[in-house]
């Protein structure tokens, strides 16, 4: 799966892309993360605790430190808590070698990473994963019963 990126580079998710983070505190939503990723594309991707491998593409996710989010509007809204409201804020930076999540909080993370599932599903080669097979096996079916179909060259019919 492909993003376009800063400039004319790309980044490009493969199995065992490494999804870094540094404070234990998100391995949680990191590893939902993961499994989303892999329940939705069957890419599989690897939570590390700590930094990615250099010169390997990866998603890294760092809690920001005091006003390294300054630039975006402070939090806002109603906390089911019933004390300030959740720290949501996160920016994104894809570039060729790396995803870049910085969030206030963990609820940031939460919410940039579904930012990222939201991206991923709008790459139109990310919702075909799976489902080429499914559909080259339905191409044989669809032709013994003279059905008319569009053969696209982006799957390996089994006719």
């Amino acid at each position: 799966m492909r993003f376009d990126a800063v400039g004319e580079r790309e980044f490009v998710f493969r199995p065992g892309t490494t999804v870094a983070y540094a404070d234990t505190g998100v391995a949680s939503v990191v590893e939902r993360f993961c499994s989303e990723i892999t329940r939705r594309t069957g890419l599989r991707l690897a939570p590390v605790a700590g930094c990615p491998a250099p010169d390997e593409p990866s998603v890294m996710i760092e809690l920001a430190a005091g006003g390294e989010l300054g630039a975006l509007p402070a939090p806002a809204g109603v906390s089911p808590a019933g004390d300030g409201p959740a720290d949501e804020r996160h920016s994104l930076a894809i570039d060729g070698d790396q995803v870049i999540l910085r969030a206030g909080a963990p609820a940031g993370v939460a919410r940039g990473l579904t930012t990222l599932i939201q991206m991923l599903a709008a790459v139109p080669s990310a919702g075909w994963t799976g489902h080429r097979d499914r559909l080259a096996r339905h191409g044989r079916l669809w032709a013994q019963d003279n059905l008319t179909y569009f053969r696209t060259s982006t799957v390996d019919w089994l006719l």
